[in-house]
């Protein structure tokens, strides 16, 4: 399943517990959806202020920016340098 149909589902979640949510703020969100619920453990939810936050996911090794799937966007962004 692809990242578009996983949000599209959990928006129909979402929405059958009545919870109005915006794809646009859905998006908004995902980042910090994925490091705090993906990422951390139950122990590390205990403390998810400090544990959980996208500082401490940056820090974590779950993000590989040399990916090839991303030269072309780092091309681009050459671009405007």
């Amino acid at each position: 399943m692809n990242s578009g149909n996983t949000i599209n589902l959990e928006i129909a979640c979402l929405e059958t517990k009545n919870i109005q949510f915006s794809q646009k703020n859905f998006d908004k969100l995902w980042i910090n959806f994925y490091s705090r619920y993906d990422t951390c453990s139950k122990d590390d939810m205990k403390q998810a202020h400090s544990k959980c936050s996208f500082e401490a996911a940056l820090k974590k090794e779950i993000w590989d920016l040399d990916a090839p799937v991303l030269d072309d966007l780092k091309a681009l962004l050459q671009l405007f340098v």
